[in-house]
């Protein structure tokens, strides 16, 4: 299994950067500058990508760029993931920082600084808090299948009203003394440690309501995480799926996933939403107490056309039409990742014990050659992500090189959840 280069599907970012931005929250200065537009313009609106159900659009760092970066509710400072954007020389003024891990293993290093400046459009940040990775142990351009440089989170969004066309992609952000038109329902959100959060109601298959608190966080894929509920394991539904929820500092993190029955936030009610419950042990013990019980991620939020108002603390929600798609989780059973080392080629990263990938005789390090005779160099990541999770029992015939070796398996779908 090629651990370096192994991307997970979904959660890729969360346990990183909650840990990550509660230690840099404690910095005095962290935080204290905001964007704002340059000359006399008081809104901006700008496309952006929509790649795995992450927002990406192109950031400056200190004059030079664009560079993509993730938008990230669920980050505090900004992060970079290759230093090599930054001026080697000033990298070595920069404040040395240790990254705790969640999951057994290794911790961190990281660096911080509030000496570098941010242009997103014509918004501009002189002095930007910013956690600079010394290792991008995620490899987050080759789960993206895009070169990705970091992500940007709090500042910005503190900064102006931020709305979110999911539909359109497109982003435009007002200045807050702007008068914006809010459209949508107005859920109240709370700023915790800088990232907000907002109360949902989640019925059980035991037929219980549990009133939860999640994190709103457009830098995760998924839909839903439960992680806790007073204190303990939050309670499973009656059917789950052993699997990989994400990387934690120094190894995956393992957990089940499943359907809770419904999730309702404010007026909206959502059925059979796909869930991933983290090992107890391994990451939501040690966020049990901090009044957290989950995540809700951009595969939720996109049923959605958003409007986020740090300052006003709420968060406006008009449904488009993601409201009634479907969620699915993966049926092949197996990453995929881009190594950009090696000319952009399309490996298999960690393969699930028992999946259709296993029982089909995919290996971890397995090349991508062909998917049902063509080229996978010519196939995006989100394209091969749709197609593993398109329909129960479709074959797909996938040649890989093992090692020199071409091999033509037969890859047959499962739907599991």
């Amino acid at each position: 299994m090629i651990m370096s280069r192994d991307v997970v599907k979904t959660h890729v970012f969360l346990w990183l950067f909650i840990l990550l931005c509660t230690n840099l929250c404690c910095a005095p200065a962290a935080f204290a500058q905001n964007f704002g537009f340059t000359g006399k313009r008081t809104a901006q609106t700008m496309p952006f990508k929509f790649v795995k159900n992450l927002i990406i659009i192109p950031v400056f760092i200190n004059g030079k760029g664009p560079y993509d970066f993730i938008l990230d509710t669920g980050v505090g400072p900004m992060v970079i993931t290759d230093a090599s954007i930054l001026d080697s020389a000033q990298v070595r003024t920069y404040t040395p920082f240790k990254v705790f891990g969640l999951g057994a293993g290794i911790d961190l290093n990281a660096l911080f600084t509030n000496k570098i400046s941010v242009g997103i459009g014509h918004a501009l940040s002189e002095t930007t808090p910013t956690a600079v990775l010394a290792d991008d142990i995620f490899n987050l351009s080759g789960y993206v299948g895009q070169p990705v440089y970091g992500l940007v989170g709090y500042s910005f969004f503190k900064s102006f009203v931020v709305r979110i066309r999911y539909d359109s992609k497109s982003l435009t952000f007002y200045n807050t003394a702007r008068r914006v038109r809010y459209r949508g329902e107005r859920i109240p959100i709370e700023l915790t440690l800088n990232k907000p959060y907002l109360r949902a109601q989640v019925r059980t298959d035991s037929g219980d309501t549990l009133h939860t608190r999640l994190i709103i966080d457009t830098g995760g894929s998924h839909s839903l995480l439960l992680e806790t509920f007073r204190n303990g394991a939050f309670p499973l539904p009656d059917t789950t799926i052993e699997a990989n929820l994400g990387m934690g500092l120094s190894g995956m993190i393992a957990g089940k996933m499943g359907r809770i029955r419904s999730l309702q936030i404010g007026a909206f009610h959502v059925p059979d939403v796909l869930t991933g419950f983290p090992s107890f042990e391994d990451v939501a013990k040690k966020t049990a107490g901090s009044d957290r019980n989950g995540n809700l991620g951009a595969n939720f939020l996109k049923k959605f056309n958003i409007i986020l108002d740090y300052n006003g603390g709420f968060i406006y929600l008009k449904k488009n039409f993601y409201f009634q798609e479907r969620s699915e989780h993966d049926m092949s059973g197996m990453s995929v990742f881009v190594d950009f080392e090696q000319a952009d080629r399309l490996f298999v990263g960690r393969i699930e014990p028992g999946s259709p990938a296993q029982e089909a005789g995919f290996e971890s390090g397995d090349e991508l050659l062909k998917v049902n005779f063509k080229a996978a160099k010519d196939l995006s990541l989100t394209e091969l992500d749709e197609l593993f999770r398109s329909r129960d029992a479709r074959p797909i015939l996938v040649e890989v090189n093992r090692q020199g070796t071409p091999l033509l398996l037969l890859l047959r779908l499962k739907k599991r959840i």
